[in-house]
């Protein structure tokens, strides 16, 4: 593990901050791809879910974040910690690219809503674990670097995504689940996981020292 007095690229090769940004990057693929999905998606899959539906969904989506983020996660984070939360929140990424990938029904939309309820949590508890992974003067640094990430994959992401879904859907068994985005986001957050996981068992949680999350 580096030393306080070491530079920025020293905690991303031998710290936990180069995991964390990963598993940013990872997650913001996935995000960032389905996000500029969505009304697409819906139009193509669910042409039953009118404006009023959408409304609906819309509010009911909002409600979540709003449980998400202000009750379960504090209450999350000091029973687990912030690793094991994000691990749980990314486990609800997972199960939300799944179930949109097979969904034929707008009932499943509402259904999405509680893995959805975890995956809110995430980009949260990435913010909190990389200007905790790092001494206190590079934390502005360190989130330099996450927000290039982010910056980066929603620069990358939308046209992937969109090229993605516009060719599976040419294939006429793939018409009615053009859902291969979200398999392919289920792979990002798969890795964001299994790279997480390993994080968590080779390098356990550790204080001092500089950096607060190990």
């Amino acid at each position: 593990r580096p030393r306080g007095g070491e530079g920025l690229g020293a905690w991303v090769l031998g710290g936990p901050l180069g995991a964390y940004l990963a598993v940013a990057l990872l997650i913001n693929m996935q995000t960032a791809g389905t996000q500029s999905l969505g009304m697409q998606y819906q139009a193509e899959v669910f042409p039953s879910c009118d404006a009023i539906c959408l409304a609906k969904l819309s509010m009911a989506t909002a409600a979540t974040l709003a449980a998400s983020n202000a009750l379960a996660l504090p209450v999350l984070v000091r029973c687990c910690g912030e690793a094991p939360t994000l691990f749980i929140s990314l486990c609800g990424h997972f199960a939300y690219c799944l179930l949109l990938a097979f969904a034929d029904s707008p009932f499943w939309l509402y259904v999405n809503l509680a893995p959805c309820f975890f995956a809110l949590m995430a980009d949260s508890i990435i913010i909190g674990m990389v200007s905790a992974s790092v001494p206190p003067g590079l934390v502005g640094r360190a989130m330099g670097a996450y927000n290039g990430v982010v910056m980066l994959s929603n620069v990358a992401s939308p046209p992937l995504f969109a090229f993605l879904f516009n060719a599976y859907a040419q294939i006429p068994a793939s018409r009615s689940h053009p859902g291969l985005p979200w398999l392919v986001g289920s792979a990002f957050v798969a890795a964001a996981v299994l790279l997480l996981g390993c994080r968590m068992c080779l390098a356990p949680r550790r204080s001092g020292g500089g950096g607060r999350a190990g």
